[in-house]
């Protein structure tokens, strides 16, 4: 099945580059990290990607490719324009490059534009899920899986372990292939950082839809830091996914010292076959109440 990328998170392409009078400066997700480059390019499809590459190979043009900008360090900082001598530098985005083609076999083939944000949905309008995500849905799947974003969950792999192949854009504008033949090549693009090449297709494996059930727990837990531990991994051994928040420390105006806080928030995940309203509560509606109804 083919299909195209719905304009579901274009707003954000916005705070990527801001026109200056000779630039174009780019800033991640906290506005932390800057770079400002000669220029922002989005090319309309790989072949545009290509021509673009192979005309400032030789003039040894700094290219760096960004996706949301959602790391916390300098992954996707460009070379600032002038910082070295004699050379361009160019902020790159893919979001166009939004194909998809689902196949029998539950794997998925679509192109570096696809944000998590978007792809969820695209894949449950198909009856699949990715097998392991992060904690935000803001980030492109590509630069998600290629910084080492971990995933949830203690038998899964970090995200980019759900690569099976990868369509890889050379500093030379040469187009390389890989696919689970050649897995000692996937080991190095599943976390690439960005240095081995242009990403410009992956195949992933997915798997079948399921739903998951969150309980939340307030635990009055002992104050003896062994015991906490106990309690705490007799959660973790049970359940798949558990979100422990504490222990922390209260300010006890008595004592004029800090002292441990005894409740712990404890969050674990079931597999359930409830497929009605999700994520929501009388007060709380989470990801913008995604598929959640209220007046």
């Amino acid at each position: 099945m083919l299909g195209l990328k719905l304009s579901l998170h274009t707003a954000f392409l916005s705070l990527l580059a801001v026109n200056s009078a000779q630039a174009y400066r780019w800033f991640n997700w906290q506005f932390d990290m800057t770079c400002e480059a000669t220029g922002y390019f989005v090319p309309a499809n790989e072949s545009e990607l290509v021509q673009f590459v192979k005309y400032h190979h030789p003039r040894k043009t700094m290219i760096k490719p960004v996706g949301n900008g959602h790391g916390f360090g300098n992954l996707t900082t460009c070379i600032s324009a002038g910082e070295v001598e004699g050379r361009e530098s160019y902020v790159l985005s893919l979001t166009n490059l939004n194909s998809i083609e689902i196949h029998d076999d539950y794997t998925v083939t679509f192109g570096s534009g696809w944000d998590l944000v978007d792809l969820i949905p695209e894949l449950h309008k198909n009856g699949l899920q990715t097998q392991n995500l992060g904690s935000e849905m803001v980030q492109n799947f590509v630069g998600a899986a290629t910084t080492g974003t971990h995933g949830t969950g203690k038998q899964h792999g970090n995200i980019g372990s759900t690569i099976l192949g990868a369509r890889i854009l050379d500093a030379k504008g040469e187009i390389h292939e890989y696919t689970k033949d050649d897995e000692d090549m996937l080991k190095a693009y599943r976390v690439a950082i960005g240095s081995l090449g242009i990403i410009t297709e992956l195949t992933i494996q997915a798997e079948p839809l399921s739903y998951l059930k969150r309980t939340t727990k307030v635990l009055e837990t002992p104050t003896n830091i062994t015991e906490l531990y106990v309690t705490i991994q007799e959660y973790a051994d049970k359940y798949e996914q558990v979100n422990i928040f504490g222990p922390n420390l209260d300010w006890d105006y008595n004592k004029k010292t800090l002292v441990p806080k005894t409740n712990v928030t404890l969050m674990y995940f079931e597999e359930t076959n409830y497929t009605a309203v999700q994520n929501c509560s009388t007060d709380y509606c989470s990801n913008e109440c995604g598929r959640c109804h209220r007046n």
